[in-house]
């Protein structure tokens, strides 16, 4: 099936969120109405001791990190462009298991502002953290947002779901996410001379186990080209619409690998030797005694996608899995490595349906 082509529009990722939180006291923040007005320190970029959530900033521009809407004034702290700061999220009243939305603004736009505040419109990133308490998390902030503001695409979420875009493929990497019923977004990304292709998906995180439920619909689901187009020129909105919606419903273009490690060092699951794939935590690799879930792009038809190299690396030795390796969309399949013995997958069966569950967002 051949994927759309949209000049200024995309589809989306969604995800259905139970988050919880509360207001993040600190010096370096002041709030005012529905404002921000934020003075951000030299302190404002060392990481949190202790802190068990990286974000790592490729973009090229210095950005200021929030919890939930940036009006809320949930400061977290800054990153410098190009690098990395762990943040602890105890700071934040969260629940044990469960997710949010942390949105990033430029420096520059908040030094230029000052008391002015900032708002939503000055987000140039948002960004979906799904945590479990003590356990290690990692997300990327996309190397090619515009923090200049000077092309966007413009896009409306009228779903109950988080709208998340990854590139180049079901598992790729995020590249912007919207909030439940956001409407009127501009996503600021930097034009590049081909179309990005942006793969769709909607997420529901479970709020009692912290996993997520990624799926699609049959509109988005061989991804969607779009060029985003310069900030002078007027743009149709594009609408993300419920799934339920869409002649076809839900569909999957993902497996879901479950993980667990019983052996006595780290593990990373890889389709062919060093292409090693990441953790729904983040992470490329499950260390002994852990337990993570791994998604793998499954979009050649309902029979599944064979990985004929799919394996575990362990010890800088790849060691193949035994058996069937055809994963197919919307599955769950379990696979536990033994510290001695063949390693192998065992089908569970198709994911639940959570698609009606109810969202509640205390940070959004």
């Amino acid at each position: 099936m051949r994927k759309r082509k949209i000049a200024g529009m995309a589809g989306g990722i969604a995800v259905v969120l139970v988050i919880l939180g509360a207001v993040v006291s600190c010096e370096s923040l002041q709030q005012n109405n529905s404002m921000v007005n934020l003075v951000i320190k030299p302190a404002d970029y060392e990481s949190d001791s202790g802190g068990l959530l990286t974000i790592n900033n490729l973009s090229p521009t210095d950005v200021a990190v929030f919890a939930g809407k940036i009006e809320r004034g949930n400061f977290m702290g800054a990153i410098k462009a190009q690098g990395s700061r762990s943040f602890d999220l105890t700071k934040l009243n969260l629940t044990d298991k469960g997710a949010f939305l942390f949105r990033v603004a430029s420096v520059t736009t908040v030094d230029r502002k000052g008391k002015t505040g900032i708002s939503e419109d000055d987000v140039i990133y948002t960004g979906l953290v799904a945590y479990e308490k003590g356990r290690q998390i990692n997300h990327d902030i996309f190397a090619k947002i515009d923090d200049r503001s000077e092309s966007y695409v413009y896009v409306s979420n009228l779903t109950k779901y988080v709208v998340e875009l990854r590139l180049n493929g079901s598992t790729g990497d995020k590249v912007a996410v919207l909030g439940p019923g956001e409407r009127s977004k501009k996503l600021w990304i930097r034009q590049q001379e081909l179309p990005y292709t942006f793969f769709p998906t909607y997420i529901y995180v479970d709020p009692n186990s912290g996993e997520m439920d990624v799926f699609t619909d049959t509109v988005n689901l061989y991804g969607v080209d779009f060029i985003p187009m310069p900030a002078s020129q007027i743009q149709q909105v594009y609408e993300f619409k419920d799934p339920g919606q869409v002649i076809g419903g839900k569909q999957y273009n993902v497996a879901f690998i479950r993980l667990t490690n019983n052996a006595t060092d780290l593990v990373q699951l890889q389709t062919i030797s060093a292409a090693f794939v990441r953790n729904d935590r983040g992470f490329f690799g499950t260390n002994r005694g852990d337990a993570d879930v791994y998604q793998l792009a499954s979009d050649q038809g309902p029979d599944g996608r064979e990985y004929p190299s799919l394996g575990i690396r362990r010890r800088g030795v790849d060691v193949p899995i035994a058996g069937s390796k055809i994963v197919k969309p919307g599955y769950e399949y379990a696979l536990t490595i033994p510290d001695t013995g063949d390693i192998s997958l065992r089908e569970i069966g198709k994911k639940s349906d959570n698609v009606n569950t109810n969202v509640f967002l205390q940070l959004d």
